[in-house]
């Protein structure tokens, strides 16, 4: 396990955030193996163990994906069922995300970091790892998770916002210059300000997605500017949106004489209009970029 740390661990296709969190999951695997040597069983009876503990079923697959890396390095198979109940991501308005954007724009290092991921739908690790050499006058070109190589074409408002920060940079230096935690911190006090406290920074880039699904963009395309392995997952948002108009057209179910909130039919008549724009818009043309995003 020590060579495997060494020469293994941190030479996965995976975050040096994850990679810290494998090597926890290997250091309390280690201690509960009380000296005996690592084996597929072995693994097996742990993770069975963190089962009946009542470790989450997410926290269980992170146990699990650590320990099948390590077993892989060694030319082993390790298979253990892991049932993850699909949780559908949170639908965000645009007007919040406007709101967001336009509270920062005095402040460009974060109206950047808004930008890259509501208009581009980077995740946080991967504005970190943004350089200079990914950035061209069009598209953002760079390799995301799981080593997939990503190509996002820009939008007006990203181009202007990021074309300060590859002024006077080498191609290996970063365009914002700043960790995970900036960026956490970051979309907490601008989603406060806009009355969204909740709201996480996975959360812009489901409003990227949701975005482009409303204007009519084809599964496969998003499917790719996300950088999704499988389309089941950019599915999601087709539920999202789909949930979101459903609850708007049961404003229309009300009974006579009972008053519906005046916020409520301005969401329903927005909703309305942007199931009128998808209606005869022209294929996507991934060449063409991305329209500016209304928001």
């Amino acid at each position: 396990m020590a060579a495997y740390d060494e020469v293994g661990l941190f030479q996965r296709s995976v975050s040096d955030n994850t990679a810290y969190r494998y090597r926890g999951v290997l250091l309390r695997y280690q201690k509960a193996l009380n000296g005996a040597k690592p084996t597929i069983e072995t693994s097996k009876i742990f993770l069975a163990h963190l089962r009946e503990q009542g470790y989450s079923p997410s926290t269980l697959r992170v146990h699990r994906a650590a320990l099948q890396g390590f077993h892989a390095w060694r030319g082993e198979n390790l298979t253990f069922p892991v049932k993850v109940p699909r949780h559908l991501p949170p639908y965000i308005e645009a007007s919040t995300v406007d709101k967001m954007l336009e509270l920062a724009r005095e402040n460009p290092r974060d109206h950047l970091i808004l930008r890259l991921m509501s208009d581009a739908g980077l995740r946080r690790q991967e504005v970190v790892a943004l350089k200079v050499k990914n950035v061209s006058e069009k598209a953002l070109r760079f390799r995301g998770k799981g080593d997939k190589d990503r190509t996002v074409p820009l939008t007006e408002e990203l181009a202007i916002a990021v074309k300060p920060f590859c002024s006077d940079k080498g191609p290996d230096d970063r365009v914002v210059g700043v960790g995970e935690g900036v960026i956490y911190r970051v979309v907490k006090k601008y989603s406060m300000l806009a009355g969204k406290p909740e709201m996480k920074p996975h959360d812009l880039r489901h409003a990227f997605a949701t975005r482009l699904l409303e204007r009519g963009v084809n599964i496969r395309i998003i499917q790719e500017l996300m950088g999704h392995s499988n389309v089941n997952t950019t599915q999601d948002y087709t539920a999202v949106v789909g949930s979101h108009l459903e609850d708007a057209i049961k404003a229309l179910n009300q009974p006579r004489g009972t008053a519906v909130p005046d916020d409520k039919i301005e969401k329903l008549m927005e909703l309305v209009a942007k199931l009128a724009d998808t209606k005869g818009q022209p294929p996507y043309d991934p060449t063409a970029g991305i329209s500016p995003a209304v928001y």
